[in-house]
């Protein structure tokens, strides 16, 4: 077995195991659907990652914090992985030298500290406000993945909501359909490769609109920074 760097059970990320993992991992994309309800507590999604992996020597690990993992798909097997709260251990017998698809059904709390996927409830005037904020190690906040700054992806993302809320990201849709319930579906361009905390996601609610249809949004962003994206507005 090729020597590798043990990874304490602790919510961090040294730079030694970071180091090991980018050396054994390339060509990552994501393609990541969330579902954000009216409920104020909690949001769930789906990753399906796919990455190429330089050796199958070792278990290889997924960065994801206080959140839960409820299914486990690996190289088209159902997989029993550990999971910490910290992080996902993906088993070396599960892997492959080459290309590996893992697909991960999961839930996380809203965050309350500006981490991750923050909501807000403005007080004053009853909007909710839904936003990411992923830097310096926090897109882990958000879903299961290779939370370090030299592992660049692609990225496509689905968001399924309320049709009363606006979504926002920093790419630009490519097309618009409307859904039987009265929902509507975005689908938007892929973009450059770029690190986990260069992407970012807002949502609001708007005015005088509480149907209970959904809005769905295929987007990719790989350019700017949370900071870069344009806030929404609206009003309950």
């Amino acid at each position: 077995m090729i020597e590798s760097q043990e990874r304490p059970a602790e919510d961090r990320l040294t730079a030694e195991y970071a180091a090991e993992r980018g050396a054994r991992v390339s060509d990552v994309r994501y393609a990541l659907e969330f579902t954000l309800e009216e409920t104020p507590e909690r949001f769930s999604g789906r990753a399906d990652i796919r990455f190429d992996l330089a050796h199958a020597a070792n278990s290889l690990t997924l960065d994801f914090s206080e959140g839960d993992v409820s299914a486990v798909r690996i190289n088209g097997e159902d997989a029993t992985v550990d999971y910490n709260g910290a992080f996902v251990r993906l088993p070396a017998e599960s892997l492959v030298p080459g290309d590996n698809r893992v697909q991960i059904e999961f839930g996380h709390d809203y965050s309350r500290t500006g981490q991750g996927l923050h909501r807000f409830e403005d007080p004053e005037d009853g909007r909710v406000y839904i936003h990411t904020h992923f830097e310096p190690y926090d897109a882990n906040r958000l879903f299961p993945g290779f939370d370090q700054p030299d592992l660049k992806a692609r990225f496509t993302l689905e968001v399924s909501a309320p049709a009363a809320w606006h979504i926002v990201s920093a790419s630009r849709e490519s097309a618009i359909e409307t859904e039987a319930s009265g929902g509507a579906g975005i689908s938007r361009k892929r973009a450059p490769s770029a690190p986990t905390f260069f992407r970012c996601m807002r949502a609001s609610t708007e005015s005088g609109n509480r149907r209970p249809a959904t809005y769905r949004c295929a987007c990719t962003h790989a350019r700017a920074s949370p900071a870069t994206c344009s806030p929404t507005t609206g009003s309950t």
